[in-house]
């Protein structure tokens, strides 16, 4: 963290420190989180925000005081379907003080659709008398990773003007959100969600068409993020990450799940250029198949696999780097340490 700060941004971090150190902010959150798990929620993921993120946002908004940070500490809860979201949210209303709702299922923004409940409480005792700002956003879990997704690759992405993010932003929500669906309806043999959601995305593509095909590049990001945030999703809510990561500490998981986000990544390129050879071709999720295939092949992976198939291309990587040297040494040993990498098929074994 810099040392030029002003006093109000060094009274914001030192606001960040009580709320970190509050028993009753903890043990707020927990009610929060157990009220919206019985009433059936998928999953629940409370923060209180870290300074640098504080600090940034405090700048890119301007804000003078502050007070005017809005969501120091947030909980974020991930349903199944929007009836669940105001079920939940109407229950969790008579917990909350001097609360706000915006409703963004009702009123998307830029395709955005979740509703966000917002409250300041006044009165927490070992606050001693400082404001605990808390937001509740609550959306369903398709939604969750479609924002995932989008988020960074365009809603902050500053090589695109606001315009033009605002645009792709409003075409690609819905589309993430109903081909995840889609994709769902299709292993379920459920017929008639198949058609209605096929109609739907076939008409928001075709009224997107022109703005889809000019940005395609950023859109193909946005695909290989999706498929790589339903891989953490599904690794995420399993025993085997459970176990994997039971005896770290926070910052030693948060270091890990990056290292295997960033491993996701590489191996959704391998399954990418792999589909280039194969003759079976889908294309009802993204409309491309070779994405279609590297996330079909992502999301079933297991953590127990992807460790077995990511140490089998790190092997392989070291093979091929090492037959490069050989071959930039000896030109006649090229054509044979090339045949010998080509035999490997490390995606397929």
């Amino acid at each position: 963290m810099e040392q030029n700060l002003s006093v109000e941004e060094e009274k914001l971090l030192n606001k960040i420190d009580h709320i970190k150190e509050s028993e009753n902010v903890q043990e707020l959150l927990r009610v929060i989180a157990a009220n919206a798990e019985n009433l059936g929620a998928y999953k629940i993921k409370t923060r209180i925000k870290n300074k640098d993120s504080a600090i940034n946002k405090f700048r890119e908004k301007d804000y003078q005081t502050a007070d005017r940070m809005g969501d120091l500490c947030g909980v974020m809860i991930i349903t199944e379907n929007e009836e669940d979201i105001y079920n939940i949210s109407n229950e969790l209303s008579p917990l909350l003080s001097n609360s706000s709702t915006e409703d963004y299922i009702k009123n998307p923004k830029a395709g955005y659709r979740s509703v966000h409940m917002n409250s300041t409480f006044n009165d927490i005792e070992d606050l001693n008398g400082i404001d605990l700002p808390l937001e509740i956003q609550l959306k369903t879990k398709y939604m969750y990773i479609a924002q995932e997704s989008i988020h960074n690759t365009i809603y902050k992405n500053k090589e695109l003007n606001k315009d033009v993010r605002d645009e792709l932003s409003t075409a690609l929500f819905p589309i993430v959100e109903k081909s995840l669906n889609l994709n769902d309806a299709i292993k379920e043999n459920n017929i008639d969600s198949c058609e209605k959601l096929s109609e739907e995305l076939f008409e928001i593509k075709q009224n997107n068409s022109t703005l889809l095909n000019e940005y395609n590049p950023y859109i193909q990001d946005v695909w290989e993020e999706v498929a790589v945030t339903c891989f953490e999703e599904n690794i995420d809510n399993s025993l085997s990450l459970e176990s994997y990561l039971c005896q770290d500490t926070a910052l030693q998981k948060e270091n890990k799940f990056k290292k295997i986000s960033k491993s996701a990544k590489t191996m959704f390129k391998k399954f990418y250029n792999k589909a280039k050879y194969i003759t079976k071709k889908i294309g009802y999720l993204s409309g491309n198949y070779l994405t279609d295939y590297a996330f079909e092949k992502m999301s079933s992976l297991s953590l127990y696999n992807f460790y077995a198939l990511n140490k089998k291309l790190t092997l392989a990587s070291h093979y091929t780097n090492r037959n490069i040297k050989i071959s930039n040494l000896n030109p006649r040993t090229n054509a044979k340490s090339k045949d010998r990498g080509e035999d490997i098929d490390f995606l397929t074994r």
